[in-house]
């Protein structure tokens, strides 16, 4: 069942693909109903009974294990035929991922042994055997747990119709020495393949290394791993005897239980100094920085009462009590006027002095400007009738009237001389008689208005505005350049920013547009180079995944799945599979790609390296066939299809060539 991002299934909404095997596809999906996002796991539909008969155990076994270190079922359905897992959705990344950035510390590495150990203590007590251990099978989420997952290979006592004898399963980095001879598998397999699996996180190299799959497999049989404190002084020397144990080549040298090797560990972990037992499993949070105390002052009431403030981030200026302030300075008292003469005074005669002392100085000076202007009126009128102008005879002869004078109290009052004093108003003073000018003025004549016409003004001269300077041709092209440059400052074309440099060679955005572009193609280049990647790693994830189905094809034995997936097989090939099927009891095909593969019109070209073991009915030691192969696919519509094999044997080989 090949289903697409978007598609739904049962209750399921599919939302991407998380990884294709032999067995089967494994996808992101969304629950319609609960919307929780889980792990969907559908069989290949063109997958023989046997598989699908494993993949139903695989269901039952995973239903039956309830550990927080395994991967929980969620549930399994039927749909028009076609077997369906739901499972947990682990976030986070598998062990295989997170050996891409280094060797684990000591500390992870304790820990999540601790952890997976304890699950396959809980499978082990069921009598379930995982039998593929390896790190691309343990999940790491982000809280520092560690999750066992894909018990697609596992052998439970309760059905043993999935364990032959003569059977080799598993993966051939990891498989334990008894799994390289096909023998019944136990507990102890699994912690050899988890031995190598410390193995690898302590030290980032696998413990088993080979050129081929036969040298790998004779690698487990006979050869001893480098312990892994020589490969990384950081491990300590117990925790290494620890790993080492475990993958020992005889069964009975190593922990004789899950129980046994997690106890060791912890017992190391009681023992080890604390360096090496600092953990990166889970990220602590970094402590916050220390607050500064808020300074606070205590304040008292009136009544004692002590209170608790802030202190204020401006000073407020406290209120002083009348009684703290202090007593202004006296001011001076003004001056007392005193009187010119100094007699008794009677209450009721108003003197120059009032009550308030603000009104004594200006009453003083309203006095003296009232003598000063008596004063000067006087003299004006004593010289007006002393010195006459121009007067007749009979004014000359003619007395003026004059009423005696002021009398003496009234000169000692004002302080002024009795020529000083102004007239009585019953003194008359005789006006002068007008007398005829002798200078005589021009006749007046009645006013006419004349208007005078005033004349237009002038028109102002036209002054043409100075001409500007005659601009240079760099001038000119400087401008242009600028012009253009604002157009093209956020420009993300880099072929523009190319033309203005060459068009513009001499302007100061020469070099930036020249940069800019340079740096927008590097981003280009990096963008599609990227995307290549990502298409060759969907193909490459994709004709592997067939390659897989090729090996267990082989494996099943059956020619007709072999025919399913290799529809334009000659004759001649089918006869000798066919005696190959009939002469072993058990074959593995192992088909690893060896270059990149080549895209081609209607499909893709793959070089692979090949290993063909298998177990002879008349032998105890597994034969095997190995070279290179050009595996050609085609495509048909969404599928791969074999279009040709072409096997080249490099070694002697016991079976009938290929």
């Amino acid at each position: 069942m090949a289903l697409r991002a978007g598609d739904t299934i049962g209750d399921y909404r599919v939302l991407d693909l998380l990884g294709a095997g032999g067995m089967g596809n494994v996808y992101r999906v969304q629950n319609i109903l609960s919307n929780r996002v889980e792990a969907m796991k559908v069989v290949l539909p063109d997958k023989s009974d046997e598989l699908n008969e494993r993949f139903l155990r695989e269901i039952q076994v995973q239903a039956s294990l309830i550990h927080p270190n395994i991967t929980g079922l969620h549930t399994a359905m039927r749909i028009d035929g076609q077997l369906i897992m739901i499972m947990e959705l682990v976030d986070g990344e598998t062990v295989r991922e997170r050996l891409g950035r280094g060797p684990f510390r000591v500390g992870e590495c304790v820990e999540y042994g601790r952890q997976i150990l304890d699950a396959l203590s809980y499978a082990h007590r069921r009598d379930i055997v995982h039998r593929d251990i390896k790190p691309a099978n343990i999940m790491l989420t982000k809280a520092g747990q560690a999750k066992l997952m894909d018990f697609g290979l596992a052998s439970a006592g309760f059905d043993r119709r999935l364990t032959r004898t003569g059977a080799v399963m598993g993966s051939i980095y990891y498989m334990a020495p008894e799994q390289v001879r096909g023998e019944l598998l136990t507990a102890k397999s699994d912690l050899y393949s988890f031995g190598l699996t410390m193995y690898e996180m302590l030290t980032g190299v696998r413990g088993i290394q080979g050129d081929s799959d036969y040298a790998i497999m004779t690698a487990h049989l006979q050869l001893d791993p480098t312990p892994p404190v020589v490969c990384n002084p950081d491990v300590p020397g117990p925790l290494s005897d620890l790993v080492l144990r475990a993958i020992a080549k005889d069964a009975n040298d190593r922990f004789a239980s899950a129980e046994e090797f997690r106890d060791a560990l912890e017992k190391f972990a009681r023992s080890a100094p604390a360096p090496y037992l600092q953990s990166t499993a889970l990220e602590t949070e970094a402590p916050a920085p220390p607050v500064k105390p808020v300074t606070r002052t205590l304040l008292v009431n009136a009544e004692g009462d002590a209170t608790v403030a802030m202190r204020p981030l401006i000073a407020i200026p406290k209120p002083v009590p009348e009684a703290e302030k202090p007593a202004k300075a006296a001011e001076p008292a003004p001056a007392q006027v005193q009187p010119a003469i100094a007699q008794p005074v009677k209450p009721e005669t108003p003197t120059l002095a009032v009550a308030a002392e603000s009104k004594k100085s200006s009453g003083l000076w309203i006095g003296i400007g009232a003598a000063a202007v008596v004063v000067f009126a006087s003299v004006g009128i004593y010289r007006m009738t002393s010195n006459p102008p121009s007067e007749s005879p009979a004014a000359q002869t003619a007395e003026p009237v004059v009423e005696p004078a002021a009398s003496a109290s009234a000169v000692n009052k004002t302080g002024l001389s009795p020529t000083a004093v102004a007239p009585a108003p019953s003194a008359r003073i005789p006006e002068p008689k007008k007398v005829a000018s002798t200078r005589q003025e021009p006749a007046r004549t009645p006013a006419t208005a004349v208007v005078t016409p005033i004349p237009a003004p002038a028109p102002a001269p036209v002054v043409e505005p100075p001409k500007p300077p005659q601009k240079t041709p760099e001038q000119l092209a400087a401008e242009e350049a600028a012009r253009v440059w604002e157009t093209l400052a956020l420009s993300t074309d880099p072929a523009a920013l190319r033309s203005f440099h060459a068009r513009f060679p001499q302007s100061p955005h020469a070099a930036e547009a020249l940069s800019l572009a340079q740096r927008l193609e590097a981003q280009a280049a990096e963008a599609a180079a990227r995307k290549s990647a990502e298409a060759n790693a969907a193909l490459r994830q994709e004709v592997t995944g067939f390659l897989r189905r090729i090996e267990a094809a082989y494996s099943s034995k059956d020619i007709r799945q072999v025919r399913t997936l290799w529809p334009t097989i000659g004759s001649e090939h089918v006869t000798r599979l066919q005696d190959t099927f009939n002469e072993t009891r058990a074959v593995t095909l192992s088909l690893e790609p060896s270059a990149e593969p080549r895209i081609t019109q209607n499909g893709a070209v793959v070089e692979c390296r090949y290993m063909l073991i298998g177990q002879l009915k008349n032998a105890k030691v597994p034969r095997r066939a190995e070279g290179t192969a050009t595996v050609r696919l085609t495509r048909s519509g969404n599928a791969w299809l074999v279009e040709d094999i072409d096997y080249r044997t490099t070694s002697r080989s016991l079976f009938r060539p290929l």
